[in-house]
């Protein structure tokens, strides 16, 4: 069950951050164009995300102890309210995008346009991103941290954190010796703490400290980003037409070196 807690909390901010990039101003004008419904979707899990950590500082300035409650019950909340403030405002628009561009979304997964050995290939190349996904996840789920940054600088911050339901500062040798006990040390002291803040969330909605399940954020980032780079996405031409791509390619260059072109993957 703290498993499930733990899906259903990252599937909330998912939510959330999906929801905040709806209600931006002309956004379902953005949302109707290819790709669009894609691309919110993924960087909403991110932005979901990141708003949280910023939650998660501000019940730290006000005091606020961290908890399941403290975290899940106000981001819910703002997620109905944000739903029903677009759907008010849009008066169905937002919801005809969002069915036009799922229909394109199939579309373009399931390459129904493609024949024959094009579309063998292309879901078989589905079915390997698929199945890379699973590997990652199953990875980051049950592999103890590494002895690395992982363990000397990130989960330092992300153990103390969550056992004292607060942000604690953490400092240099020569602070942390003048602090008087009023401060933490680690290695990586100056290190930002928004990845330290994605594990306390995890915890949180696991309800205990699990090195290896409190990194399953990182794993569901992967997947994201593939929805959010989607404007990349091969747009499949209509039977019976020639091919066009959407950026296919992007171009590099570096210093001393002639301007070259590379294919442009996006997961």
């Amino acid at each position: 069950m703290d498993v499930i807690a733990l899906v259903l909390g990252l599937l909330l901010l998912w939510a959330f951050g999906i929801a905040c990039l709806a209600a931006i101003p002309a956004k379902t004008a953005r949302t109707s164009q290819p790709g669009g419904v894609a691309w919110t979707i993924g960087a909403g899990g991110l932005a979901g995300l990141f708003l949280a950590t910023l939650w998660l500082r501000a019940l730290s300035f006000a005091g606020i102890h961290f908890g399941v409650a403290a975290i899940a019950v106000p981001i819910s909340v703002a997620t109905v309210a944000l739903v029903g403030w677009v759907a008010r405002r849009e008066r169905g628009g937002a919801r005809d995008a969002l069915r036009g561009g799922l229909r394109d979304m199939g579309s373009a997964l399931s390459g129904r346009s493609l024949e024959g050995t094009a579309r063998i290939l292309w879901r078989l190349l589905l079915l390997w991103v698929a199945l890379r996904f699973a590997i990652l996840f199953i990875e980051v789920a049950t592999r103890p941290l590494y002895p690395w940054d992982a363990w000397t600088q990130w989960a330092t911050k992300a153990r103390v954190w969550y056992e004292l339901g607060r942000i604690a500062p953490f400092a240099r040798t020569e602070d942390w010796f003048a602090a008087g006990g009023a401060a933490y040390y680690d290695a990586g002291s100056h290190y930002p703490g928004t990845v330290g803040l994605l594990q306390v969330l995890a915890c949180n909605f696991l309800g205990r400290w699990d090195d290896a399940l409190m990194n399953l954020p990182f794993s569901r980032c992967t997947a994201r980003c593939a929805g959010w780079d989607s404007r990349r996405w091969p747009r499949w031409p209509e039977r019976g037409s020639s091919p066009r791509f959407r950026s296919p390619t992007r171009t590099l260059r570096s210093p001393g070196t002639r301007t070259c072109r590379w294919p442009c993957v996006s997961v």
